[in-house]
C-alpha cells in the first residue's frame, strides 16, 4: 500500500480563489439522475443537487460559532475509514462523498443507528463538493483511501486523482492542512506522486515519495 501525505503551506503565490484554470461549472456536477443510476433518499437527503452552493456547513452540522476543523473523505465506500475518522476526531466536523447508491445507504443507515452526529455524506462529484460547496482555506484534512484505478485509457478523465481535483484540493486546504492518499496500486502511485509533486502549494511530509504506513491510519 503506497500513503501519501501533503501539507498545504503558505506561498506568496497562494490564491484563496479557485485556482485560474477552474471556471464556474466547467467541472463535472451531478446530474439529475438515470433510470439505472437511482439517488438514494436520506434522512439528511444530502447532495450536490439539494444543498445551497456554497454551503455553510457549521448550519449543516448545527455547530455554528464553535469554530470546529472540517474533515473531507472522498469516494467513503462502505466507510471503513469514514469511521473511523469519526471516532478519532469527535471535535470536528466530517463530510464524506460518495457516488455509489448502495455504500451510501449503508453509511447512512449506520450513522442513524450509532447516532453519529459528526459525520455528513452526501450524494455527489468530489469537483463539485470542492469547487463549488465548500469555501476556500476551510478544510483541515483531505482523504482518499484506495481510489477507483480507471484503467482503461478511455476512462482516465473518470479518476479521481486528476489536475482538475488536485487543485480543487489545495486551494481548499487551510495553510497546514493535510492531504492523505492512499493506494495498492504502483502506477497510480506513481502518477499520483508527480501531480502532487508538481503543486507548489503542497509540500510532501516523508523523505520519500510515498511510505507503506501512517500512524493512525
Amino acid at each position: 500500500v503506497a500513503q501519501f501525505k501533503f501539507a498545504q503551506q503558505n506561498s506568496k503565490n497562494r490564491n484563496k480563489k479557485l485556482p485560474s484554470n477552474i471556471r464556474p461549472y466547467s467541472i463535472p456536477y451531478s446530474r439529475p439522475v438515470s433510470r439505472y443510476h437511482i439517488m438514494p433518499v436520506q434522512s439528511h437527503k444530502l447532495s450536490t443537487l439539494t444543498l445551497p452552493w456554497p454551503t455553510d456547513w457549521e448550519a449543516e452540522f448545527g455547530t455554528v460559532g464553535q469554530n470546529r476543523p472540517l474533515i473531507i473523505e472522498i469516494g467513503f465506500g462502505y466507510g471503513q475509514m469514514l469511521f473511523h475518522l469519526a471516532a478519532q476526531f469527535t471535535h470536528a466536523n466530517i463530510i464524506g462523498v460518495e457516488l455509489g447508491v448502495r455504500p451510501l445507504e449503508a453509511v447512512e443507515r449506520r450513522l442513524l443507528r450509532e447516532n453519529i452526529e459528526n459525520v455528513r455524506v452526501m450524494y455527489g462529484h468530489a469537483e463539485t463538493l470542492l469547487c463549488h460547496m465548500i469555501h476556500p482555506a476551510s478544510v483541515q484534512q483531505i482523504h482518499i483511501t484506495f481510489p477507483d484505478p480507471w484503467f482503461k485509457s478511455g476512462h482516465s478523465h473518470k479518476r479521481v486523482m486528476k489536475r482538475l481535483t488536485v487543485d480543487a484540493v489545495a486551494s481548499r486546504l487551510v495553510p497546514g492542512g493535510t492531504f492523505y492518499l492512499a493506494t495498492d496500486i504502483d502506477a497510480y502511485a506513481e502518477m499520483s506522486h508527480e501531480l502532487l509533486a508538481a503543486t507548489p502549494t503542497l509540500r510532501n511530509q516523508f523523505q520519500t515519495p510515498c511510505a507503506a504506513r501512517i500512524d493512525n491510519r
